[in-house]
């Protein structure tokens, strides 16, 4: 059974490669309303009958100096067309992935996940907040999930399993249903909501689709997770740390390999949420923490 499933997007900022399509659509609007919708609205609506004598002259004359300024205004109001044409496209093209994502995720079922076991896109942890071996809460396990999250949103997305062991057993979410204080399906996904939202940014959130499944006598939590269009850093006592996923473990990436990893996959150097370079953060986050690189 499926709960609420999100289905908007983020908004991307625009990369070098971006502004580039977009500068491309811009030139060859003002060129279709330069070339064509000027001297074409000039030939319909200068002459009396469309006889190809005066069609041929009254494109000719579209092009003298007399009519510059409207020549300009045509070239602007291509651009625009060109330039609302490229967002458009790029906004299709974005839906088109984001769909095309979930479709293949939500082909694979859960059973079928548990039983292939963890990979590049399958992570399994018992509980979010539940400490099976201290038989206790322990706020430690939260830190767990929303390192997988950023992991799985800064390589290819994938899938995350709460109330399902590293060795494939159902565990089941009762046990974290009882450190909340609503519950059920609703305050858990309440619950990862705001986690997600404090630790990695309000913006990535509808990038997160909580569904919940039964799995025998047991309720289990999938976390669909989309790759993200920015590098989604968590933020950890005023530094950032950059998370990714790397064979079926979550390791964070020091500094040199954050710089080098994120313009290949996201063609922009290294921001956080709020646009600025946490470069700085991050050096002090290894100087801090040099024992910080790990897998989960």
């Amino acid at each position: 059974m499926m709960s609420r499933f999100e289905t908007r997007t983020t908004r991307r900022p625009y990369s070098p490669a971006s502004l580039g399509r977009l500068g491309v659509h811009v030139l060859l609007g003002a060129i279709v309303g330069t070339l064509v919708l000027h001297p074409l609205t000039k030939a319909i609506y200068g002459t009396g009958s469309l006889t190809p004598a005066l069609v041929v002259a009254q494109l000719r004359s579209a092009f003298g100096a007399r009519m510059l300024p409207m020549t300009g205004a045509f070239a602007l109001l291509g651009a625009a067309l060109g330039l609302g044409f490229g967002m458009y496209h790029r906004l299709l093209a974005r839906h088109t992935r984001v769909v095309g994502f979930l479709e293949a995720e939500l082909a694979r079922s859960v059973t079928s996940l548990v039983a292939a076991g963890e990979s590049e896109d399958v992570e399994f942890k018992a509980s979010a907040r539940w400490d099976f071996d201290r038989d206790s809460v322990n706020r430690e396990l939260e830190h767990g999930v929303v390192r997988t999250i950023a992991g799985l949103q800064n390589h290819t997305g994938g899938s995350l399993l709460l109330g399902v062991d590293d060795a494939g057993i159902i565990r089941g979410l009762q046990r974290d249903y009882q450190t909340l204080r609503r519950s059920d399906r609703d305050g858990y996904e309440r619950f990862l909501t705001e986690l997600v939202r404090t630790r990695l940014g309000g913006d990535v959130c509808p990038l997160v689709h909580v569904t919940f499944h039964r799995v025998g006598d047991h309720e289990i939590c999938r976390v669909i997770v989309e790759p993200s269009s920015r590098p989604v850093y968590i933020e950890d006592h005023g530094t950032y740390r950059f998370m990714l996923r790397t064979g079926n473990s979550t390791r964070e990436l020091d500094v040199r390999e954050a710089t080098e990893y994120i313009p290949r996959r996201f063609g922009t150097t290294a921001h956080n949420a709020t646009g600025t370079k946490p470069r700085e953060q991050l050096s002090r986050s290894i100087l801090q923490h040099p024992s910080s690189r790990g897998s989960l």
